[in-house]
């Protein structure tokens, strides 16, 4: 899966999502990474389905950081 940031702070993102896949998809592990220095980060979340196969894989969830874009130049969108 990959996720970008363009203007929320990654914790409210980390909580939206986990709050979100904890009414949808309760038995599913939380979501945890951290997001450190640079602008993409990556977490694994091993997943059992009853329905799908493969039943048991892991989802390797990457985000792209684009709120401050290139060169420190920044993102200018328009609300």
């Amino acid at each position: 899966m990959i996720g970008y940031i363009i203007s929320m702070e990654p914790k409210t993102i980390l909580d939206e999502v986990n709050h979100y896949q904890k009414k949808e998809l309760p038995d599913n592990p939380c979501i945890k990474f951290t997001f450190e220095k640079g602008q993409t980060f990556q977490s694994y979340q091993r997943l059992k389905r009853k329905t799908v196969e493969p039943s048991a894989f892991t989802l390797i969830h990457i985000w792209a950081d684009l709120r401050w874009g290139y060169g420190g130049e920044g993102l200018h969108i328009k609300s």
